[in-house]
């Protein structure tokens, strides 16, 4: 059962619920209920005299003067309407600005990619040193690969005879390939054989030296 003459309704056109304990309003003084006391619940046409906030411009992100009992909207128009400079952070700026050094490619990145060699900025497919053909990378393995060469050690040709000495001995070319191999192989026996004969005498060292100390305890 409903007391018309107990409350009031809420003033808020899309609610007008009963409430016995209503709220009045400070600014516009129009009575609402708890879900629609506040001044941007009921849209209220005065929130402006009491609620102070100092506006800012949406174009140049700037605060500007307002009255205490003027509205913001207004003051924020009449700044615009004087010529108001937009702030440069606040206009679209080119998302992919970073070009492609390499002649011929059109592409841009967001992110500048950096070559570590010659301190340019390429794209993604041709990031990469040999994709650009980085001149400071082709001329470094020339250098190494001739630095390599001259310290490779170079073998001495004196122990063993090579395959032209036998043929200027009037060989031919079979029995000159032949001879060599014979004597590669004859000389890798008598490495074999001498390794085998210095460690049968470390071998047999070890053994007087374990002999002589079993007697000198004993």
């Amino acid at each position: 059962m409903e007391f018309p003459d107990l409350g009031c309704r809420c003033s808020f056109k899309a609610c007008q619920q009963l409430d016995f304990l209503p709220i009045r309003c400070d600014a516009c003084g129009s009575k609402f209920c708890k879900n629609h006391y506040a001044y941007e619940k009921h849209n209220c046409p005065s929130a402006f005299v009491k609620d102070v906030q100092v506006p800012v411009c949406p174009l140049c992100n700037k605060p500007v003067s307002c009255p205490r009992d003027f509205p913001a909207d207004v003051a924020v128009s009449a700044h615009i309407d004087r010529g108001c400079q937009p702030d440069p952070t606040l206009t679209s700026q080119p998302v992919y600005s970073n070009k492609c050094s390499l002649t011929g490619c059109k592409r841009k990145e967001m992110v500048p990619i950096v070559c570590p060699s010659c301190s340019k900025t390429f794209c993604l497919q041709h990031r990469h040193p040999q994709d650009h053909q980085c001149s400071k990378t082709q001329s470094r393995p020339i250098h190494t690969r001739k630095s390599a060469q001259n310290s490779t050690p170079k073998r001495s040709s004196s122990s063993r005879p090579s395959y032209n000495a036998y043929q200027l001995n009037g060989m031919t070319e079979e029995a000159a390939l032949q001879e060599a191999l014979r004597r590669s192989l004859t000389l890798n026996a008598e490495g074999n054989s001498e390794s085998e004969v210095a460690k049968e005498a470390g071998q047999r060292t070890t053994n007087l030296n374990r002999d002589a100390s079993a007697c000198v305890v004993s």
